[in-house]
């Protein structure tokens, strides 16, 4: 992502260099004023600025598609899925973990530093210990009632998240179905399991 976001502001700039624009017929234009020489420097001049909102407005399509783009689901060939299957999570909720990871992953996106409008407050490294404590907590509580605990993990944790997420003071625009993308993230950094741990990087059979 890094290096697309990189290559985003690259074009950007090389663009405004080049002094490329839209409106490339100003010699064409009929209106009084179009043919003067400080009117035409001026606009010249304009199209060579790469504004705040051009970076913005081009980070936000790059975020957008990659949001959009959404593999197909095949049970059992990531991390994320094979541990929420592990655990025994019903199918729809395993998919709907896929969206919501890449939810949270625009979210961060968008509110990281440098990225205009970021939120300098927002402090992702605080808000993932938190969120993995609450897991914790409910792997804890789930595993109580036997293997597999899965579902009922789910539900403890989307209660806790839930409170979470109105509590949250530092974090505009975040709610509890984007912050759940965020479990799902540390669950496919295994920093959050849903079952008694095993090695998710090995084959079905293997890891069985």
């Amino acid at each position: 992502m890094g290096r697309v976001l990189y290559d985003a502001i690259y074009n950007l700039v090389a663009e405004a260099a080049a002094a490329l624009g839209e409106d490339r017929s100003e010699w064409l234009l009929a209106s009084q004023g179009s043919l003067d020489e400080f009117t035409l420097l001026q606009r010249d001049i304009q199209r060579r600025f790469v504004t705040r909102q051009d970076v913005l407005d081009a980070f936000r399509a790059i975020v957008t598609q990659v949001s959009a783009e959404l593999p197909a689901a095949v049970p059992g060939t990531t991390r994320l899925t094979k541990k929420l299957v592990k655990g025994n999570v019903v199918p729809t909720a395993i998919a709907a973990a896929r969206r919501a990871r890449r939810e949270w992953a625009q979210y961060e996106y968008a509110n990281t530093p440098p990225i205009p409008n970021g939120d300098p407050a927002a402090d992702f490294g605080r808000l993932r210990a938190i969120v993995t404590s609450e897991a914790s907590e409910s792997q804890r509580i789930a595993r109580q009632s036997g293997e597999p605990y899965g579902d009922a993990m789910l539900s403890e944790i989307q209660r806790r998240i839930g409170a979470l997420t109105r509590d949250m003071k530092d974090f505009s625009g975040l709610d509890s179905r984007v912050l759940m993308g965020l479990v799902y993230d540390l669950t496919a950094r295994c920093e959050i399991w849903w079952s008694d741990w095993f090695d998710p990087d090995l084959p079905d059979r293997e890891s069985a």
